[in-house]
């Protein structure tokens, strides 16, 4: 289980800031390399609903795309 972190108001600038048009993933990986953690991608993701930070990216089906 990761351990909890107490995010600081720059951290979540910085996720605000790079959130648009990248997945969880890149987020995630850019944020632990400029603030040197080793955060998951569910902690990401938590951070980003709690503070209603979106990504743009609507991975839905599209009508007519195969699944």
């Amino acid at each position: 289980m990761a351990k909890q972190h107490k995010f600081t108001d720059a951290e979540i600038k910085f996720i605000r800031d790079y959130a648009y048009g990248h997945t969880r993933e890149n987020i995630r990986q850019a944020f632990n390399e400029k603030f040197n953690t080793e955060l998951t991608y569910t902690q990401i993701a938590n951070v980003m609903k709690r503070h209603n930070i979106t990504n743009g990216i609507d991975s839905r089906f599209k009508k007519g795309q195969v699944p």
